[in-house]
């Protein structure tokens, strides 16, 4: 861990920047912290992990089959990623669950589970909408096939 020393916001040190700013910080030490990294106070739990439960919309006209390869990008990281289990549909008429999927057609949504092949700092999209959200795109085509919400992960 380090202590912020110094923010800069273009070419002025300020005291602090609003939620979501571009900004540049100085640490008290070298650690090996990069663009897109996760600053949180001490003691401040993040969700580093290679497993998240999520509310996904397929918007790629090509089908997804569970287990796609695909990269999962968050806000500036991207990493490979699968879907390993779609735990159901959402009917977007009667807002009915409908368990049993083995893929999603385009603009369906559903709950799925989604490993990633290295960890992430995540959160839930109710508690911090910035690190809750998410796109994944085509491994083989670099389209954006899906937009996602994540609901839970295993830390």
């Amino acid at each position: 861990s380090a202590r912020v020393q110094r923010i800069w916001e273009f070419d002025q040190q300020v005291p602090r920047v609003a939620q979501g700013s571009p900004c540049a910080i100085e640490l008290d030490r070298d650690i090996d912290a990069s663009r897109g990294d996760l600053v949180v106070r001490q003691g401040e739990a993040v969700g580093n992990t290679r497993q998240v439960e999520a509310d996904l919309c397929w918007l790629d006209g090509d089908p997804l089959i569970a287990g796609k390869k695909l990269y999962f990008r968050h806000g500036t990281s991207e990493v490979q990623a699968r879907v390993s289990e779609i735990l159901y549909r959402s009917d977007i008429r009667s807002l009915e669950r409908r368990p049993g999927a083995d893929g999603l057609q385009m603009n369906e949504i559903a709950r799925v589970r989604i490993s990633l092949a290295q960890p992430v700092a995540v959160d839930r999209f109710d508690s911090v909408r910035p690190t809750g959200r998410f796109v994944l795109v085509d491994a083989a085509s670099f389209q954006t096939s899906a937009a996602g919400l994540i609901r839970g992960f295993t830390a």
